[in-house]
């Protein structure tokens, strides 16, 4: 096993509960053309449904593109990735693969009220580590004399080297600067 995809799994099965994931078909991820080491991470134990962000991976088995998704729901935006592969819709928010840009984690704001397109992870087992990781930070926090320094250094620090380009997200910018106001 890969020793990325292991340090992952590791971390989500540590975070989130047996009954918080999702799993995803085979089939339904080789169509997409998903990054090999997504797909197993998805196939064998899944993706956690993470509340806290409004991401359940509602489309997992589905991954329609953004075109799909929003026809007759939205006039497109020009900057929409309209062959974006979508894992989650919920809010006007929706979360998928560009397959363009190497597999990039990106959000859509279908609203426009936040922002438009935005960068979330190199890969969506980035993304799903970075959400374990953030869960652990809070239990850490919570259950533990570990300090928030310590715990968010951490954090941080497994971040930066699983998906450096991730940390600095402008996304996961806004995730440290809540998980600071709700510790």
């Amino acid at each position: 096993m890969n020793d990325e995809l292991s340090q992952i799994r590791s971390r989500v099965q540590d975070a989130f509960l047996p009954g918080e994931f999702i799993s995803m078909r085979r089939e339904i991820g080789e169509a997409a053309r998903m990054d090999a080491i997504d797909l197993e991470l998805l196939c064998s134990i899944g993706a956690p449904r993470i509340g806290e962000r409004e991401i359940e991976f509602n489309l997992l088995n589905a991954l329609p593109t953004l075109r799909e998704l929003t026809l007759d729901r939205f006039p497109p935006s020009a900057d929409w990735p309209m062959e974006l592969i979508c894992f989650n819709d919920k809010y006007d928010f929706v979360y998928g693969l560009d397959n363009r840009e190497g597999g990039n984690v990106k959000c859509v704001d279908l609203s426009g009220e936040s922002h438009g397109v935005i960068f979330i992870n190199s890969n969506l087992r980035s993304m799903i580590g970075f959400a374990a990781e953030c869960r652990l930070h809070t239990n850490r926090c919570q259950a533990s004399d570990t300090s928030y320094e310590d715990s968010f250094e951490e954090a941080l620090a497994w971040m930066s080297q699983l998906d450096p380009d991730g940390g600095a997200s402008e996304w996961w910018q806004a995730v440290f600067e809540d998980m600071n106001t709700f510790l």
